[in-house]
């Protein structure tokens, strides 16, 4: 518990940004959704639009996008 409180405290110290492909990044959020998304039978078909990077902090924006899913998820189940 103490390790994640630091590793919390850390990531809202330090905003780094960076340089982004969304399509990437929605990936990455995917991939950690994947357990749930399987859970719960949930197939997608991904068609993104070519949109130019994103100069952002990508651990933040990753951890919303997470949270999206997640939400998504839980109102369909």
């Amino acid at each position: 518990k103490e390790v994640i409180a630091s590793q919390q405290v850390l990531t809202t110290m330090i905003s780094m940004n960076e340089h982004c492909k969304a399509a990437t990044l929605m990936d990455d959020a995917l991939f950690f959704c994947k357990q749930d998304l399987a859970r719960h039978a949930i197939t997608l078909q991904k068609d993104y639009a070519d949109v130019p990077d994103l100069f952002i902090d990508r651990i933040k924006v990753l951890q919303i996008l997470v949270n999206l899913v997640k939400n998504a998820v839980d109102s369909l189940a």
